[in-house]
């Protein structure tokens, strides 16, 4: 493997893993935060401080909740065709469910994985060649 693909793999697998190191980081900078107040105690308003906390509270929760969000957009574009698929039929069961657990490894091992970053891409080509194919013979049918 070239050295720039090795390196691209270690970047990748960092960025991913980011997010629960970034958890910790979370919870020591709210002790940060906390220490800080409690130390300014009667050197500073309270009000101040206050305002320091809360927007500290702020921050990390919005980077939580995005973390909640993007791992409920790999779900929803993962089950909801198969979904569809299951209650309308448009492509085999096996291929719903397959998407099924396709969104759920990806769910789990994202960060894990270099290759898991093409599952969701691999799944709608195969798809993909179904509605092709069955569009093919559709058109094969009528024309005889």
């Amino acid at each position: 493997m070239p050295r720039n693909m090795e390196q691209e793999d270690s970047l990748i697998q960092a960025r991913w893993k980011a997010p629960r190191a970034d958890a910790i980081a979370g919870i020591a900078f709210l002790w940060f935060i906390g220490v800080l107040r409690d130390r300014l105690g009667a050197h500073e308003d309270r009000f101040v401080a206050s305002v320091f906390l809360g927007s500290g509270l702020l921050f990390l929760g919005l980077l939580f909740v995005s973390w909640a969000v993007a791992g409920g957009i790999i779900m929803m574009h993962g089950t909801s065709p198969g979904t569809l698929a299951v209650r309308t039929g448009i492509f085999p069961r096996w291929m719903a469910y397959l998407g099924y657990g396709l969104a759920l490894a990806l769910l789990l091992c994202i960060g894990y994985l270099s290759w898991a970053l093409l599952v969701f891409p691999l799944w709608v080509l195969l798809i993909s060649i179904h509605i092709l194919l069955a569009n093919l013979d559709t058109k094969q049918a009528s024309n005889q």
